[in-house]
């Protein structure tokens, strides 16, 4: 390994932190039609009910009745979720053990990266990253999440929400407190480190996957052997992705083939495309395409993109859709409570943004606007619900 190499890979590790532990699977079913009401928010669909093995999210219903209670079952949701997403990336043996106070998580990961596990030596080096950087956040900055949920009392929330929001964000407050004060006694990554970077190396791990697509250096030979070798959707789209940056149009042509067919119902290849068609795809070679562009966004969102979801919300709104912007946000809210959002440590922000939006947005509609955002929001949960639970490690 180059020196080179080593420090990029070095400087991926401390970037991607709790998100890589966490990062989505790039396996979602094709989206399966199930009714919903667009008013019973994050109640899930009955076709999975009787596998589902996360507590109920809590819905409208509940938080009015019981707002603490609703912020309680959140919580505990949220934190099985991201478990889930823990166990998937990581797998399940070290899943649990990143469940428990990081001091103890520390000891057993430290030991079996010392025996030789790099997996463990991986999860290791992340948790203390994440120790040294919440020991070193000061507590004015981690008390602006606190300071949001002060400020609800501003917004179109009605009080019911505001109590359960503002219970959400004390229990984080609480639980994030509780972090810092058990990230003692975690230690140094020196020694750790070599062993964690041996292992980005080894070409089916995610994470070797994930730090070659930060650093951009993997040639597309050994991407192409790869993704030949283990057959995996990740690393066909990681071998697409660099394909169509090439400046060969031969090249971009087998890009394009091999990421369309995963964005069917991959979350993040339909993200990658949206981007791709907005700004010229192949990317720098070819012209924009807004309509597949808007096309893509749209299944990017469905599958429960956080990010494209937010650009699909503005960009209706932008457009004076306020109806289908307000459907929308709806569906994100059911997401949002559902827990899909939430990476590493639960916190109010996801969830506190997508109850502001859908309630800032029925406080302006008009009565078409509602009848026509009512109906759109059935249409949405109905279409793509399952698959975005799913993709997103929400359906358990």
């Amino acid at each position: 390994m180059t020196a080179r190499r080593a420090a990029t890979a070095a400087a991926a590790l401390a970037a991607l932190l709790i998100a890589a532990a966490t990062l989505r699977p790039r396996h979602a079913p094709t989206p399966t039609p199930t009714p919903r009401s667009a008013t019973a928010i994050a109640s899930p669909p009955a076709a999975h009910r009787r596998a589902w093995p996360l507590p109920p999210a809590p819905d409208a219903a509940a938080i009015s009745v019981d707002p603490q209670q609703s912020a309680r079952t959140w919580q505990r949701r949220a934190h099985r979720v991201v478990a889930a997403k823990r166990a998937r990336r990581f797998g399940a043996e070290i899943g649990r053990l990143l469940e428990r106070a990081p001091n103890d998580a520390w000891a057993a990961l430290r030991d079996r990266a010392e025996d030789g596990d790099g997996a463990s030596a991986v999860a290791a080096t992340l948790l203390a990253q994440e120790c040294a950087a919440l020991v070193a956040w000061p507590a004015s900055a981690r008390s602006a999440q606190s300071g949001y949920a002060d400020r609800l009392g501003a917004s179109a929330l009605p009080p019911d929400w505001i109590a359960f929001l503002r219970s959400v964000d004390a229990l984080a407050q609480d639980e994030l407190n509780a972090r810092i004060a058990s990230c003692a006694g975690v230690g140094d990554t020196t020694g750790l480190l070599r062993l964690a970077l041996a292992r980005l190396l080894v070409p089916d791990d995610p994470l070797a996957q994930l730090a070659d697509a930060t650093t951009g250096e993997e040639p597309i030979d050994v991407l192409r052997d790869r993704a030949a070798r283990s057959g995996s959707d990740a690393d066909r789209l990681a071998l697409g992705e660099r394909l169509l940056a090439s400046a060969d149009a031969t090249e971009r042509q087998q890009g394009l083939a091999l990421v369309e067919p995963l964005a069917g119902a991959d979350a993040d290849a339909a993200g990658f495309l949206a981007r791709c068609f907005a700004q010229g795809c192949p990317f720098r070679y070819g012209d924009a395409d807004p309509a597949a562009a808007a096309a893509w966004l749209e299944r990017a969102a469905g599958l429960g993109f956080g990010p494209a979801l937010e650009r699909r919300i503005a960009e209706l709104d932008a457009a004076g859709r306020t109806g289908d912007a307000w459907a929308w946000s709806l569906y994100r809210l059911d997401l949002a409570l559902a827990g899909c959002f939430e990476f590493g440590r639960p916190t109010i922000l996801a969830l506190g943004g997508a109850a502001e939006a859908a309630f800032a947005f029925e406080r302006r509609l008009s009565a078409p606007e509602r009848a026509r955002g009512t109906a759109l929001a059935r249409e949405i949960a109905a279409t793509w619900t399952a698959a975005a639970l799913a993709g997103t490690a929400c359906a358990g």
